[in-house]
């Protein structure tokens, strides 16, 4: 998998987001769907994003049990210059249950979409959009042993990207979106809890929780990291 340009990369912050979970985080039971176990580092790290120590400094950050989401932004780029969005794709383990992942793609592509337009943002289609915002959601096993959560958003030039496949073939999928990305942020939930890595995005206990993720995400949707928290 092609990596973020590294010297491209500006300041990370964390942002506590003070959001309530509600039954999702209570003594009801989350109705689990089927897929793989829990990986055991998340998207983010695994892709360089973040090293095992940094994870781990989120980790602590995440202990009080709200969603903690860290922002990136990638230099020479505007991302505010774009009007119209368009929930792209969203990114899931390839050993996910089919009939599971078609319930995620189609849920988490709504909730992206709604939130756009809450935010007083224009959503169109991959043809009439100037950027593609993408999910890429990984639940995962962090030294508590309990599952935690990651959605990686992605925002992505539809016109950059479009250059890039109309350049290479080869390049599918999550290659491209990396590659024109103007901005993205990672968020997570450490629950104080063990709850189940795949919820069904059908359930209210288990919508809740998914969309406790997406409203920190969206929280601070295209604005420029804060100065770094030492």
């Amino acid at each position: 998998m092609n990596r973020f340009p590294l010297g491209r990369i500006m300041v990370h912050v964390l942002i506590l987001a003070a959001l309530g979970l509600g039954c999702a985080a209570g003594h009801g039971a989350i109705k689990n769907l089927p897929g793989p176990e829990p990986a055991q580092l998340p998207f983010s790290t695994r892709s360089g994003f973040f090293s095992r120590s940094d994870s781990s400094r989120i980790e602590l950050a995440g202990v009080s049990g709200n969603p903690v989401t860290i922002i990136k932004t990638v230099a020479g780029t505007d991302p505010r210059a774009f009007r119209i969005f368009d929930g792209s794709t969203v990114f899931l383990p390839d050993s996910l249950d089919k009939a599971a992942a078609g319930q995620y793609e189609r849920t988490m592509r709504r909730w992206v979409e709604d939130r756009i337009r809450n935010r007083g943002l224009t959503v169109g289609d991959a043809k009439t959009s100037q950027a593609g915002v993408s999910v890429v959601y990984t639940p995962f096993r962090p030294f508590s042993g309990r599952t935690a959560f990651e959605i990686v958003l992605i925002v992505f030039d539809r016109k950059k990207g479009a250059h890039l496949l109309k350049d290479s073939y080869e390049k599918q999928g999550l290659h491209v979106v990396l590659e024109s990305t103007v901005w993205m942020s990672v968020t997570r939930f450490y629950p104080t809890a063990n709850l189940p890595p795949w919820p069904d995005p059908y359930d209210p206990q288990g919508a809740a929780l998914l969309e406790a993720l997406f409203d920190s995400a969206f929280e601070n949707f295209l604005a420029d990291p804060m100065p770094k928290i030492h």
